[in-house]
Order: structure tokens, then C-alpha cells, then sequence
């Protein structure tokens, strides 16, 4: 469900004006039980490193205070 909902948020951002980025993903795979791994894959214009960053990395804090804030049902 986070991956979902993050990669969604992405879609939108590079889809909306002036993006930081021109995609980016998230996906998550096990290495070795029970070892997960967490990949983020940015394309963005070489001289807008930073900004790319910037903007995805706000994007997962943003997500994770969501997470933390709203109680699990049940």
C-alpha cells in the first residue's frame, strides 16, 4: 500500500507544471529473507539533481508522518 501510494504522488508531481523530475518509482523487493530493500528511481534533467532529490525525498517524509499520524484500523 505505501509503495503504491507513493509512486502514485510521483505520477502526479512529474505530471503536474514545471516538475522536479521527469519520473520516478519506488519498489521494494526482499534480498534475503527476511532482508527487504527499498530502491527510488528519479530521472530528472542533469543539472536538476537537487532538486529531484529535494522534492522526493520530502515526498517520502511527508508519507511516513502520514503513516505514523493516522491510527491503523483494525
Amino acid at each position: 500500500i505505501c509503495q503504491s501510494a507513493l509512486n502514485r504522488r510521483f505520477t502526479k508531481i512529474c505530471h503536474g507544471e514545471n516538475p522536479p523530475y521527469f519520473g520516478c518509482a519506488v519498489a521494494e523487493a526482499e534480498l534475503v529473507n527476511p532482508v527487504k530493500i527499498v530502491q527510488i528511481s528519479v530521472s530528472c534533467k542533469e543539472k536538476g539533481i537537487l532538486k529531484a532529490l529535494k522534492s522526493v525525498l520530502t515526498e517520502v517524509i511527508l508519507h511516513d508522518t502520514l503513516l505514523t499520524e493516522v491510527p491503523t484500523v483494525e
